[in-house]
């Protein structure tokens, strides 16, 4: 018998990568593809619509020209408070005092204006407002009528444009603006995979935002919320439980919250969303210096190991991929890094104890029973053939030293798949029985190198066949040599 090539797949922790100017050409897509982009982001904040269509489209083509089908997401922009336009940079020094008004007129040193028309009203006495991401603090000393009268208690100098945060006020804007919804029915209508909204605060909001997708006529698009207000830490487990992901958005939440808490709230908000069992990712500027260089700082390299050992499920790189000098070199360089932490001894999951009669559902009943089986019989693959994408993803939750086969006839799905930790989808077509379907995932596992003849293999499926929420069984397989005839 021929000797199998070594085992591929090595890698379970995924990779997000922001399109932009440095990637959005067939060559560094492909190229970006095969360093190893497992879900493309597409930021709404920038371009038009007919730009992201035609983005989405080459998304598309070459996955198919690579054979690597990577989902898409659509990251909205949500209620951004940004500084109006100005006549030129100013400086502010300490002490100096502004009036900032709502408006699009060009400020001055005099006056500031900003995008937010709520401004004046959610604001009060005492109460900071930063701009460029902290960079800039003003102190709000008065507000008369549609007037804010501010204070300068962190010096710099003053950019058009540039965000506004108000770590101590209550935003009364709605959680959608109309560009949002705009860009939510171009998601629907494009067909991508997730949708990550912005500035979430509360529940209602992932509801919403359901309700106005399910109205354009999608109804399995996957949500992804994104922490990034102190709010959102005030509700996080409502929010995780009406998501069907969350992203740990560092940038805006540590401008919000200061940047010393975030670690320890990286470590809560991955730790809540994986007892939730929802799909989680680490972002903002995780390999920032290799925008303009060719390697990362020692720094970033340990903070991509951290996030994998607290537990993400991917990492996201923004700018390092969209507008970076070195966008291969970056994804390159975080997948060694992943892979890296992955196989130390520290990164084992312990799975925990559960008390009896604490699994009220067949399907998790299965996903326990399969975790623990291909553990203790040392399995090469766990294979979940899934209708949605659920048992899957129910395998990944715990992390299994075991690479997991999500199985499916459907296109869509097998793309979800592939942002899952430890996942590898695999497109299958419609089998007329259960013997036939395992009979064809064995070929398919043992072309891909997945499996050598003698590995031992656990699989779970649903009776009756392709039924959402039906998995409830188990089997235990051989691997056998294939008849290639």
């Amino acid at each position: 018998m021929a000797e199998h090539k070594p085992f591929k797949w090595k890698r379970k922790t995924k990779i997000v990568c922001t399109m932009g100017p440095a990637v959005n050409n067939r060559e560094k897509m492909r190229e970006l593809m095969l360093a190893g982009m497992d879900l493309a982001r597409v930021n709404c904040s920038h371009g038009e619509p007919e730009t992201r269509t035609e983005l989405v489209r080459l998304i598309r083509e070459v996955s198919a020209e690579v054979g690597i089908m990577v989902p898409i997401m659509f990251d909205l922009q949500g209620p951004k408070i940004r500084l109006g336009r100005l006549e030129r940079d100013i400086p502010l020094v300490r002490g100096q005092k502004l009036v900032i008004s709502s408006g699009d007129q060009i400020g001055s040193e005099e006056e500031l204006f900003t995008t937010y028309e709520y401004f004046a009203q959610d604001v009060n006495p005492g109460e900071m407002v930063l701009i460029d991401d902290g960079k800039i603090g003003l102190r709000v000393t008065a507000v008369e009528g549609p007037r804010v009268f501010a204070e300068v208690v962190v010096p710099g100098v003053l950019k058009q444009r540039k965000g506004i945060n108000l770590p101590d006020t209550k935003i009364t804007a709605p959680s959608l603006s109309e560009k949002d919804l705009q860009d939510l029915r171009q998601a629907v209508s494009e067909g991508v995979d997730f949708v990550a909204v912005s500035f979430v605060r509360h529940a209602e909001d992932m509801v919403q935002v359901r309700r106005e997708a399910d109205a354009a006529g999608k109804h399995n698009l996957h949500f992804i919320s994104k922490i990034e207000r102190p709010e959102a830490l005030e509700h996080l487990i409502p929010i995780i439980n009406h998501s069907d992901g969350v992203m740990v958005a560092r940038g805006d939440l540590g401008v919000e919250i200061g940047s010393e808490r975030v670690p320890l709230l990286q470590k809560e908000i991955i730790m809540r969303a994986n007892l939730a069992g929802k799909f989680v990712i680490t972002a903002t500027q995780m390999l920032e210096s290799m925008i303009e260089l060719p390697v990362p700082t020692r720094a970033e390299a340990s903070d991509v190991a951290n996030a994998i050992l607290d537990g993400t499920d991917a990492c996201m790189l923004s700018a390092e991929t969209a507008a970076g000098e070195y966008p291969i070199e970056a994804v390159r360089m975080m997948a060694k890094i992943a892979q890296e932490a992955e196989g130390h001894a520290i990164y084992r999951y312990q799975s925990p104890s559960l008390p009896k009669g604490s699994i009220h559902h067949i399907p998790d009943g299965v996903s326990t029973a399969a975790f623990h089986t291909a553990s203790l019989m040392g399995a090469r693959l766990l294979v979940a053939f899934t209708n949605s994408g659920s048992s899957a993803l129910k395998l990944s939750k715990r992390h299994p030293d075991t690479l997991i086969v999500g199985a499916t006839i459907h296109e869509h799905i097998a793309r979800r798949l592939r942002a899952y930790w430890g996942v590898i989808p695999l497109l299958i077509s419609e089998p007329a029985s259960i013997e036939e379907m395992f009979q064809e995932v064995q070929q398919a596992i043992f072309e891909k190198d997945l499996v050598r003849e003698g590995d031992i293999a656990i699989l779970t499926a649903g009776h009756p066949l392709w039924t959402s929420g039906s998995t409830n069984l188990l089997k235990v397989m051989e691997i056998t040599a294939v008849n290639e005839s």
